[in-house]
């Protein structure tokens, strides 16, 4: 059985380039089964060292490769404001999530969120968390009734825009369903 695999994972290499993230995950199984010593030790090829900024906190570093990505912000348009999502697996298969708040106004500041989920389940409420921490960092219009409406408009099209990425960023990660029976 051990030569069947063996071989089935020499010609799986030599077309390595096209692997699925499934296609990874079953070589790197067959591998282990194969040779466990070597591949516990052994780094993933594929992942790199990531070092994620976190707004008033020390930088998240970890081994790890990028899962999924969103940025909405579109070229040549008049936006202002936007989000950049993330999610990455570390070599230990733990899942992180990345958020980016970005500005272009002079009086308001960049900030980053990041942070290791516990499983899978727990990435939408880290997404959320990350939304209540950088929000406030989206300073807006000045204080006063005058601006009042347009400070709530502009709060409520940067919670709609992350939760339209929040959704795209779910279609890459079936991991994280939410499962019933």
């Amino acid at each position: 059985m051990s030569i069947f695999i063996e071989r089935l994972l020499e010609r799986l290499q030599a077309h390595e380039t096209a692997w699925s993230e499934e296609d990874r995950a079953v070589a790197a199984e067959a591998e282990a089964i194969l040779h466990p010593a070597a591949t516990a030790a052994a780094p993933s090829e594929w992942m790199e060292t990531v070092i994620l900024s976190r707004a008033g906190d020390a930088p998240l570093k970890f081994r790890g490769e990028l899962l999924t990505y969103n940025e909405d912000r579109y070229p040549g348009g008049e936006q202002n404001r936007w989000w950049r999502l993330a999610v990455y697996r570390t070599e230990g298969k733990r899942l992180v999530v990345a958020v980016g708040y970005r500005t272009c106004w002079a009086a308001e500041a960049d900030s980053d969120f990041a942070a290791p989920a516990t499983d899978p389940s727990c990435v939408a409420t880290l997404f959320r968390e990350a939304l209540e921490t950088l929000i406030p960092n989206a300073i807006g219009y000045p204080p006063g009734e005058a601006y009042a409406n347009r400070q709530i408009a502009m709060l409520q099209s940067l919670r709609c825009n992350f939760e339209q990425q929040m959704s795209e960023i779910f279609k890459e990660l079936p991991e994280c369903a939410e499962q019933i029976e």
